[in-house]
């Protein structure tokens, strides 16, 4: 993680394909996550890690100011369309490129490249 950035997440329920915001991370006595609560979570429930797809927020927003997450689906500003995500070694978000515009104006795949 970047120093200094604000550090937030979402939660995709697979069961019901909600989105939610994260309200806590719940770790067992051995550090391990097992499970996370939204702003409607009872006081002594929590959904099962194995529900939900934890999603982090990239510091970074949209031209209309919306919130970048990872695994958001995005067009660069040369008209490529890619998957926002996190790199484990380079330690960073990157735009992985699906689709992108050749010389002929065809849709083609295409190599990713970093977010500035």
């Amino acid at each position: 993680m970047q120093a200094g950035r604000e550090v937030k997440y979402q939660v995709w329920i697979v069961p019901t394909r909600e989105m939610k915001k994260v309200t806590a991370l719940l770790f067992d006595d051995d550090g391990q996550l097992f499970g996370v609560k939204t702003p409607d979570s009872e006081i002594n429930s929590c959904l099962s890690i194995h529900t939900v797809r934890i999603r982090e927020f990239t510091s970074l927003h949209d031209k209309n100011g919306k919130e970048i997450y990872e695994g958001d689906i995005a067009q660069n500003k040369h008209g490529a369309i890619g998957v926002i995500r996190f790199h484990k070694t380079w330690g960073t978000f990157y735009f992985d490129t699906i689709l992108g515009l050749n010389e002929e104006n065809e849709l083609v795949r295409m190599r990713s490249e970093l977010l500035p």
